[in-house]
């Protein structure tokens, strides 16, 4: 399942609505429904007159499909589709890495990296090493996975910092142009709210991939 992201600005753009139907397709599909149920006046499933009437139904139906007038008719169930619904209902936002922050969002992140990119050496080796301490001393919900003490031993900030870095890898593929790649892991070096940030959506980035794998979606 999809991991808790951090605050962020909220979701691009709203689904597009729905094509409305003509009255004509509408009260073919709703009595092609009742028919093929089996509870309309045209009797039960398999009688003579419900299979005549579906067999009509059918044709006015493919008529309109044909000049674009009615919508496709609904894909055959098998595994394949099985699998895609399943998949939509455990990423109802779909594939993380396709979906586009919100662009106040981006101008955020942005203006972060560019602020860091031009600090100098010795102003990004102490913000460095202030990350560090603190993913050390303090845990949050975004790191907590990797600062559990195990064996009476907790992970040094820098042990965190580096599975952070590895959680984040494909947001930063996904959501940074190419050419700033690297300036990108420079600076979740540097910022622990770009580090999680980052970190978790690259997790749910995996984790979808992870889920596509198991159920075969391509």
């Amino acid at each position: 399942m999809p991991d808790q992201t951090p605050p962020a600005a909220p979701p691009l753009m709203p689904a597009a609505d729905e094509p409305e139907l003509s009255p004509e397709v509408e009260l073919l599909l709703h009595t092609r429904e009742l028919v093929e149920s089996g509870k309309s006046a045209y009797g039960e499933i398999g009688s003579p007159r419900q299979l005549e009437k579906m067999k009509e139904l059918d044709a006015r139906l493919g008529l309109l499909r044909k000049i674009g007038e009615a919508p496709p008719p609904p894909e055959p169930w098998t595994e394949v589709r099985a699998a895609r619904e399943r998949l939509a209902q455990e990423f109802p936002g779909g594939d993380p890495a396709a979906t586009r922050w919100h662009p106040s969002q981006q101008e955020f992140v942005a203006g972060k990296l560019a602020a860091l990119e031009n600090l100098d050496v010795r102003q990004q080796a102490n913000l460095h090493q202030a990350l560090v301490n603190d993913l050390a001393e303090t845990a949050s919900q975004a790191t907590f996975r990797y600062s559990m003490v195990k064996g009476g031993i907790g992970p040094t900030g820098s042990q965190i910092l580096d599975q952070m870095l590895r959680d984040a890898e494909p947001a930063v593929h996904a959501h940074a142009p190419v050419d700033q790649h690297q300036a990108t892991r420079d600076a979740l070096k540097l910022d622990r709210g770009l580090l999680e940030r980052f970190a978790v959506a690259g997790r749910n980035i995996s984790a979808y991939q992870a889920a596509k794998a198991r159920y075969g979606v391509n």
